[in-house]
């Protein structure tokens, strides 16, 4: 079993967590799950936020990147 699939059913989980679920789901190719919690990151940080919430942001369209060459 998968890292991304225990942590997604306990409490909500922080950007960071989802960052990197959601890098372990495209690692292990679950395309739909990841395109998931990209849409979801992107509900939750912002490029005009504090610098933490830039930089996920930039992470969260690098995994959308990476999800789209896989």
């Amino acid at each position: 079993s998968s890292s991304y699939k225990e942590i997604s059913v306990s409490a909500p989980q922080t950007p960071k967590q989802m960052l990197f679920s959601c890098a372990a789901a495209i690692q292990d190719g679950h395309i739909e799950q990841a395109s998931s919690m990209i849409n979801e990151l992107r509900q939750m940080v912002s490029i005009q936020g504090d610098p933490l919430e830039r930089t996920a942001a930039y992470m969260v369209e690098a995994l959308a990147a990476r999800m789209a060459t896989s």
